[in-house]
């Protein structure tokens, strides 16, 4: 079956430009995939030179003109750098889902961007892919990974064991999943506890400014 190819589109959050990689990012890039933080649990080595950075761009550019690849290089809006990358792969346009995947420069860990990004890409794909359902791997000793997933309702679906061979030992490797209607759920959840956050705030405000009159009530 032949699948009709969606471009990678930009778009933009409050800190970030998600937007396709050129190779006028290779110092950005080859700085983010030398990161031996970023790289340690990762399936491949650190870049050794920014030639291999260009690569990386070219290869990227030609999955992205597939039609089960999109991947975006992630601008910080402060900088003008690519800090990140962050995409999916292996889509599956019959079935409705796809396997997601990213890195964050080490630098930027702690601050709330992986939580920022990961709320863009997912309405991303669950409204303008159309997937049903996103899935995610990652190795067993990867702790903050895991805590960002469980934390956006991610389910864990099974332990591939000893699927990965990194520093010549097979470690095991968490498989995660998250399904539309559950996203749907939980983005209603924040909705609803918005709500009653800014009820709370008014209800504190209005007793502050009312208060003499109702002191004087009693």
């Amino acid at each position: 079956m032949t699948h009709k190819k969606i471009g990678i589109r930009d778009y933009q959050t409050k800190n970030f430009i998600f937007r396709e990689l050129n190779l006028g990012d290779k110092y950005d890039v080859y700085r983010l995939f030398s990161d031996e933080n970023v790289m340690k649990l990762d399936e491949s080595n650190p870049m050794k030179s920014v030639q291999e950075a260009e690569d990386y761009i070219i290869k990227i550019r030609e999955l992205n003109n597939s039609p089960y690849y999109l991947i975006w290089g992630v601008e910080s809006k402060l900088s003008n750098k690519i800090i990140a990358t962050c995409g999916f792969k292996n889509w599956e346009r019959h079935n409705q889902h796809a396997e997601i995947g990213g890195n964050l420069s080490s630098q930027f860990w702690g601050k709330g961007y992986a939580k920022e990004g990961l709320i863009a890409i997912l309405n991303y794909a669950f409204h303008d892919m159309g997937l049903n359902k996103i899935y995610g791997r990652t190795n067993c000793r990867n702790i903050p990974a895991i805590e960002l997933m469980k934390k956006f309702a991610f389910k864990q679906e099974g332990c591939l064991r000893e699927h990965q061979l990194l520093h010549d030992k097979y470690e095991d490797v968490l498989l995660f999943s998250l399904l539309k209607k559950d996203w749907e759920q939980l983005k209603q959840t924040i909705i609803d506890q918005k709500k009653v956050k800014i009820i709370k705030q008014y209800k504190f405000r209005s007793l502050i400014n009312n208060g003499p009159n109702i002191l004087h009530s009693w």
